[in-house]
């Protein structure tokens, strides 16, 4: 059985992506869109551990390749409360790849909000903070090889704080072409931060959640066959 559904290329050495078509698909034609009308797409990506949210955003990131786009990508970690804003800061500083002079200053202005921030006005700076990281991201949106996707991983190890910054940076680029992806785990408590997350970027009419489950057992196969070398372009 052969799919029209967009693939992503797959480097060598890396299996490939089964099981996601419909997930792909949607990523692909967000890109489309988002580059047509000129708006931010947003994906929130829900799956428990090892199901496939950071191998999807690579084959995001890939689509982005293919259509001559830059990527971008900033992670939390388990334990990084000592690390405030730390994925926003680090997908500031991964953007600088492939950009040009004037992009690269506007990425560094941003990201020098953070370290300028310990003795100004908290409200006051994170609202600087929240200006300064949108337009940097709009700046890189624009030009020859222009941003277009950046993803927030592992929300679920964030802190509070970083997740209110992200939440308002996501609802001021909706007039920005870019496509947003932001991966978690499910919140499994009542007074999870991440929750108030998810609720408000639920309220954009731009954004939709995509929950993972398990890839169906037909599609496991393939990978297995993939894996000894088999032929799996076609189902037999």
């Amino acid at each position: 059985m052969t799919t029209d559904t967009p693939t992503a290329p797959t480097p060598e050495g890396r299996a490939p992506l089964v099981g996601r078509a419909h997930e792909l698909a949607l990523l692909s034609a967000a890109l489309d869109e988002s580059a047509a009308n000129e708006e931010m797409r947003a994906f929130l990506l829900a799956a428990d551990a090892g199901v496939g949210k950071s191998r999807l955003v690579r084959e995001a990131f890939a689509l982005a390749r293919q259509r001559g786009g830059r990527f971008a990508s900033g992670g939390a970690y388990e334990g990084d409360s000592g690390r405030p804003f730390g994925p926003v800061v680090d997908l500031l500083r991964a953007a600088r790849r492939g950009a040009t002079s004037e992009v690269r200053a506007a990425l560094d202005a941003a990201a020098s909000t953070f370290a300028d921030a310990a003795d100004a006005d908290p409200a006051a700076s994170r609202w600087a903070q929240i200006d300064s990281v949108v337009d940097a991201i709009a700046t890189a949106a624009e030009g020859e090889r222009p941003l277009r996707v950046i993803a927030f991983e592992d929300l679920h190890w964030a802190d509070e704080s970083t997740l209110e910054l992200i939440s308002n940076v996501i609802r001021q680029l909706e007039l920005v072409p870019v496509v947003v992806l932001a991966t978690f785990r499910p919140p499994s408590r009542d007074a999870n931060p991440l929750l108030g997350f998810i609720e408000a970027a639920r309220t954009l009419p731009s954004s939709e959640r995509i929950d993972l489950g398990p890839i169906p057992t037909t599609d496991a196969e393939q990978l297995v066959r993939a894996a000894a070398g088999e032929d799996v372009s076609e189902d037999a």
